[in-house]
């Protein structure tokens, strides 16, 4: 798949629109895969960036494959968090616009550095650098990095060095780790309790989620980012989970009590149309939806008096509008209703 496939058609949920897709990298760097559930990775279907070749996951754990040193470019944020040099870096940008103020997706992190690197020269690095609007971190166009560990104080970056098997790697010497409290985070697929059969990473995380608070209808970028910590050999790969990057506030769709090829439209004493408004998920809150009704029909006059919000109530996903056209039996001019609503 090209770039913007893999996200458009991939990696892309509800409430997000994307632009400006861009890559580095080397082609089989990235790519999309399936059947996930018949492994232990814990995710179905998605996207994934490798510092190595995709070609050689999805293979038995025996410690020696995927070890492709490409010597490819490096990147500075993934410098930055691995306070090394960085080679092979896979990287995947684009602009996105969110529907509503909470931007979530799933992802795995897995290497082959694991277990014998863990703490040691060699601490292979990845992020989510997200920059616009709410954002001043210290990375690239003042991005912030949201794959960290869930809960931790200050945000810890998630790399070999800080979830693993709680343990310093036999092939070196103690010394520039972060942190070794992370080990429930962490899926010992090869050494840790016989060879894994389908994924050839010798770790990987357990499903995690980067989560970023965001402002409605605004521009931001992303940029998905892994690579090679020191050397190009024992390669780190990320998967995204697909349709989970998503931003969802709620979903629309309507409905005519009836139509015809020569109308698509509400007409008097012909029929009515009702506005569904959904959400994903229920919610413990009540949800309030406030409209504004604009154009040149007049709420009242031209259709039945609609109400100033909307409430889907706790434990609800959906409530609907019902639109009724007021039949005058006067001859009257095509009108425009157009709903503005926020939430």
């Amino acid at each position: 798949m090209t770039p913007e496939e893999l996200v458009q058609n991939v990696l892309v949920g509800y409430g997000v629109s994307v632009s400006n897709v861009t890559y580095s990298g080397e082609l089989t760097q990235r790519g999309s895969f399936r059947n996930g559930q018949t492994t232990n990775l814990g995710i179905n279907r998605g996207v994934i960036l490798t510092s190595g070749d995709i070609f050689d996951i999805p293979d038995a754990c025996d410690g020696t494959v995927s070890a492709n040193q490409n010597w490819g470019a490096s990147d500075p944020d993934l410098v930055a968090i691995s306070g090394q040099n960085i080679r092979d870096a896979s990287v995947l940008e684009f602009d996105f616009i969110p529907q509503s103020d909470t931007l979530t997706f799933r992802y795995v992190f897995g290497s082959e550095e694991y277990n014998e690197y863990v703490c040691c020269q060699f601490n292979d690095a990845f992020g989510f650098f997200i920059s616009g609007d709410g954002y001043n971190g210290p990375y690239t166009n003042n991005a912030e990095n949201i794959a960290i560990i869930p809960g931790s104080l200050p945000p810890l970056p998630v790399t070999i060095n800080s979830v693993n098997n709680g343990t310093v790697g036999s092939n070196c010497s103690p010394g520039g780790c972060t942190s070794l409290a992370y080990a429930s985070l962490f899926v010992d697929n090869c050494e840790g309790g016989g060879f894994g059969t389908t994924i050839e990473y010798d770790g990987f995380t357990v499903v995690l989620t980067a989560q970023a608070i965001v402002t409605p209808c605004s521009t931001y970028h992303i940029k998905l980012a892994v690579g090679d910590a020191s050397d190009g050999a024992f390669d780190s790969g990320v998967f995204l989970e697909a349709n989970s990057f998503s931003a969802t506030g709620l979903q629309i769709s309507s409905n005519f009590s009836s139509s015809s090829s020569s109308y698509g439209a509400l007409i008097e004493g012909c029929n009515d149309a009702t506005l569904y408004f959904e959400l994903v998920e229920t919610l413990p809150d009540p949800y309030v939806i406030h409209f504004d009704y604009l154009g040149t029909a007049v709420n009242g006059v031209d259709y039945q008096l609609l109400p100033d919000s909307l409430v889907i109530p706790p434990g609800d996903i959906i409530d609907s509008l019902n639109i009724i056209p007021i039949q005058d039996f006067t001859v009257d001019p095509t009108r425009t209703l157009i709903i503005a609503f926020d939430y």
